[in-house]
């Protein structure tokens, strides 16, 4: 997979300061959330599905000291001021960069912002997803920028954990993964399928998903698989109304479109068992 000429040339210019600094200080990290996806979408020419101004940064760190030296570091180039807002800085005053911290720092998947330590941020699978992360050229002039990049399939594991910790106030993150699913195969997942998953044709409707299922399967530590299969358990239970499938679609989508949405989260889940849809 390769990058073209459409993306935001603030962004290549932050990320190559920020890459500088963060090699400096060996601080691996990896681009996550909406500026990932667009940068999946852009290289392979889908047209993302809202603009994304600001860029979201995955940090892999053991302490808060670690980011605090990364996040003076950035405001010493003078191309960065900070924000009022801890975990971000701001690029030549106009394009947000938020750093999420994960790793050694983490306690039970989750992060504690200081100074106070009380208000918590979930950081489920974000060193799954780095782990099975994409080395990506972002340019080559004046030269040669590789970035990484969370993978389709780990941007999308990030979107459903998001949105089970923040579900009640936020929908986005379910709309986004819908968007993944429907388009999964579609971002750079082509010679995976034609390779490994010949038998993902028999079926084309569910065939986005299933693979996406597989690939999940494959990138998912043992702990973060237990809680997407948790999660896919209850929102596809006969038994109840889906709240992913509702704030997946639009507002006024028919129940046929809940129907065959809920039958994508299905195949998901299927393939997170090794089990053959029937």
């Amino acid at each position: 997979m390769t990058t073209t000429n459409h993306l935001d040339p603030d962004w290549i210019s932050a990320l190559s300061i920020i890459k500088k600094q963060a090699d400096h200080l060996d601080i691996p990290f990896m681009v996550i959330g909406a500026s990932a996806r667009d940068i999946l979408l852009d290289a392979s020419n889908i047209s993302p599905i809202r603009a994304t101004r600001d860029v979201d940064l995955a940090i892999e760190i053991a302490n808060w000291e670690r980011f605090g030296e990364l996040k003076a570091a950035l405001i010493e180039t003078k191309s960065f001021k900070p924000d009022k807002a801890m975990q971000r800085v701001i690029f030549e005053d106009h394009l947000p960069i938020d750093l999420v911290p994960y790793g050694a720092i983490e306690t039970n998947a989750e992060i504690s912002w200081p100074p106070d330590h009380v208000i918590l941020m979930s950081v489920a699978g974000m060193t799954d997803v780095f782990d099975a992360s994409l080395s990506l050229p972002i340019t080559n002039s004046p030269e040669a920028l590789d970035i990484n990049v969370a993978s389709s399939t780990g941007i999308a594991l990030l979107k459903l954990l998001a949105w089970e910790s923040r579900k009640a106030s936020i929908t986005k993150d379910a709309e986004d993964l819908y968007f993944l699913i429907r388009h999964y195969i579609d971002l750079g997942n082509q010679e995976n399928l034609q390779t490994n998953h010949e038998d993902l044709f028999d079926d084309i409707d569910t065939a986005h998903a299933r693979l996406l299922g597989r690939d999940l399967l494959a990138l998912c530590s043992p702990q973060t698989l237990s809680t997407v299969k948790t999660i896919l358990d209850r929102e596809t239970d006969d038994s109840n109304e889906s709240v992913l499938v509702r704030n997946m679609l639009p507002r006024h989508a028919d129940s046929n479109q809940a129907s065959q949405c809920r039958a994508l989260l299905i195949a998901i889940r299927t393939e997170l068992s090794g089990v053959n849809p029937s």
